[in-house]
């Protein structure tokens, strides 16, 4: 064999063995997580706990699933997910994107908890196409769609009733648009249906939600808290283009994100467990005690 031939066979071998080794390193790196939406707005602080990082949140930024958001004191977030539907927290949350897929079609999947504080949710297509598909648990009970537009609050000695009097424990909430089904998770026979225009509380898990004729302060502060803060963020909501179908603000059939009382979240009539996924425990006080300098999540470029 001639000198060149082997000089050719040692290439090719060399060649075929980057190739091997380029395509194993390939396979071995981490998938990215799909991003589930992105952030409208955000005040205060408003931070997302992302695997083993702690980042900012700020308008723009990613949120994936798997994130833990959370917001301080003074922290209020307004996020868009890929299906169009729309999630505002408020002050002193913890808000867990459980599993989320959009797929249109294909394993859709729009799964949340509210572990603390208050939230407030229009629909986007995954729930609105299939109920079951969308879910959102809170720590007494799970909350089954029947509309588009409700909202809850969770209070844990932390709400105050309007002559200055700890509120009763419990989860409390109101329907703005469409109907909820509110199912205790220790007795789905508990389970009790609320239309528009309705209030309820629930006590614990092993309660029957109970209507209220008249919201509680808290529920109206935050409301006005709410409409606050989305005119301060109008441009940027109606900036996102809605999906066919969707209900963002502005598009026929949306509810105004400004009007009725409080706000809130949406989830399935599966009866399940207590909420998988653990509450966000980050050391010292985070509204004091993060450094200047921590990373931020990274844009969300659509």
């Amino acid at each position: 064999m001639t000198t060149s031939g082997n000089a050719r066979m040692r290439l090719t071998r060399i060649l075929g063995i980057f190739c091997v080794a380029f395509c194993a390193a390939a396979l071995a790196l981490p998938a990215r997580a799909e991003s589930a939406g992105k952030v409208l707005s955000a005040d205060g602080d408003a931070l997302v706990l992302r695997g083993s990082q702690i980042l900012r949140l700020f308008r723009g930024a990613a949120v994936e699933s798997g994130d833990q958001i959370h917001t301080g004191t003074d922290g209020k977030v307004l996020i868009v997910f890929t299906d169009s539907g729309l999630v505002w927290l408020r002050a002193n949350s913890d808000f867990v994107v459980e599993e989320y897929s959009y797929a249109q079609g294909r394993g859709e999947m729009a799964f949340f908890s509210l572990l603390k504080g208050g939230a407030r949710s229009l629909t986007g297509l995954i729930g609105r196409r299939t109920r079951s598909n969308f879910r959102l648990r809170v720590p007494v009970a799970t909350i089954g769609i029947r509309g588009t537009d409700f909202s809850v609050v969770i209070c844990q000695r932390d709400c105050r009733d309007s002559d200055g009097s700890t509120a009763a424990k419990g989860l409390y909430g109101e329907v703005i648009q469409g109907r909820i089904a509110v199912t205790p998770f220790e007795d789905r026979l508990l389970e009790r249906e609320f239309g528009a225009g309705e209030f309820f509380h629930l006590a614990d898990e092993r309660s029957s939600p109970t209507p209220l004729f008249l919201p509680p302060p808290f529920l109206r502060s935050q409301q006005d808290e709410q409409a606050r803060f989305m005119d301060q963020t109008g441009t940027a909501v109606t900036g996102v283009t809605a999906a066919p179908g969707s209900l963002l603000p502005g598009a026929p059939g949306a509810g105004s994100l400004t009007g009725s009382v409080t706000g809130t979240l949406n989830g399935t009539l599966t009866l399940i467990g207590a909420p998988a996924a653990p509450p966000i425990v980050l050391p010292g006080t985070i509204s004091t005690s993060l450094p200047v300098g921590l990373p931020i999540s990274p844009v969300l470029r659509r």
